[in-house]
């Protein structure tokens, strides 16, 4: 199924596939679940993540974080390890969504054994629930930005003009976000067929392929593309029809991930949204 009414028309952002400006409750209790995991209940390993014991294990990270993060008192809570975990759960689950980010960078900026591997487990899971951040390095950083979900969100809200193409996007972002099985191979095709799609229109040939139609856009109908933006469709094109590539069978899946999927669809919407643009400043009905 594709986008609902609500988010084909912009009523509900195609932002919140990506989780942008929020983190909803799975995305948030699995964060908690590895900061839990990797910095809470592994006080048994406090001679490989510190080479200290359990209580100066416990006293640094309560120290730490009240004195460096919250800039809380840190005799607040004085019934034990217990009761800070309590306030570190608490805050967690009700915090502002930027704020946890801000914990979780924190955290990770200890000088702690344990870094790397909660940086590459939180990245792991904020690629499956969709999220618009990463870890990069120390930092978190955003992985989509608001000039691109503009893109998409306009390529697939003006429906009326690009008929087809608006579907394949709809889809393509369906594919990508859907967190339980996400299908990065068969969203890229849909989004390399938006731009198929698009072209067709333009030319008013339903039965030509991608590569001609670039060629016809300008001989046919007046509008004139940069040579470098054309030679670019063809080769976005060519990368998904060559022989290892998306819209024939591969062999190995494992060679198309999230950032190839996002890319592409980032980039076809916008030249759809291109394409279009260019079509009403030449006079050409799109039909």
């Amino acid at each position: 199924m594709g986008l609902r009414f609500s988010q084909r028309y912009g009523y509900s952002p195609v932002r919140d596939s990506f989780q942008v400006n929020d983190i909803d409750k799975a995305l948030r209790a699995s964060l908690w679940n590895n900061v839990k995991v990797t910095y809470f209940d592994r006080l048994s390993d406090g001679a490989l993540v510190m080479r200290l014991s359990n209580f100066r294990y416990q006293a640094y990270i309560i120290n730490t974080l009240f004195k460096d993060f919250f800039k809380e008192p840190i005799d607040e809570y004085s019934e034990g390890w217990s009761s800070y975990k309590k306030y570190f759960h608490d805050f967690f689950l009700k915090a502002e969504w930027y704020l946890l980010y801000d914990f979780i960078e924190f955290l990770s900026s200890l000088d702690l054994e344990v870094s790397e591997e909660f940086k590459d487990s939180c990245n792991q899971i904020l690629e499956r629930e969709m999220s618009a951040y990463r870890f990069v390095g120390d930092y978190i950083t955003p992985i989509i930005d608001e000039v691109e979900i503009n893109e998409i969100e306009t390529a697939i809200t003006q429906k009326t003009k690009t008929k087809y193409a608006a579907d394949h996007l709809s889809n393509a972002l369906d594919l990508l976000s859907d967190r339980s099985n996400p299908d990065y191979r068969n969203s890229i095709k849909e989004a390399i067929s938006a731009v198929e799609s698009i072209c067709k229109l333009i030319v008013g040939d339903s039965k030509t392929t991608l590569g001609r139609a670039i060629n016809k856009i300008e001989s046919e109908t007046g509008i004139i593309l940069h040579t470098d933006l054309k030679e670019g469709l063809k080769k976005l094109y060519h990368y998904t029809s060559d022989s290892a590539g998306i819209r024939h069978a591969i062999k190995d899946d494992s060679t198309v991930d999230f950032e190839d999927a996002k890319y592409m669809l980032v980039t076809c919407s916008a030249f759809v949204n291109y394409l279009v643009a260019k079509a009403e400043k030449a006079g050409v009905e799109i039909s």
